[in-house]
């Protein structure tokens, strides 16, 4: 059976993984199966990173939802192509 995700919960994953990779660890994720893959890795973390991790996402998730009420981007602005 194949799990679903919400944008939310998705979004959520995507900052989590973030978070992860950046203390340094390396995620080597199937990118058709990334979700339940990094769900899968939250779940091992200890109760006390799960907490830390839940915490910092929460943050994260309010400061973007902050943003866009007051009209702020968030996100990098796309690559430009080299021009030649």
């Amino acid at each position: 059976m194949t799990q679903e995700f919400t944008d939310r919960a998705k979004l959520r994953l995507r900052l989590a993984a973030g978070l992860i990779g950046g203390e340094g660890r390396t995620l080597k994720l199937d990118r058709a199966n990334f979700y339940p893959e990094m769900l899968k890795v939250i779940e091992s973390q200890t109760p006390e990173q799960r907490e830390s991790i839940k915490e910092l996402v929460d943050w994260l998730e309010d400061y973007e939802n902050a943003a866009q009420a007051a009209g702020i981007s968030t996100q990098l602005p796309k690559k430009q192509g080299r021009k030649r």
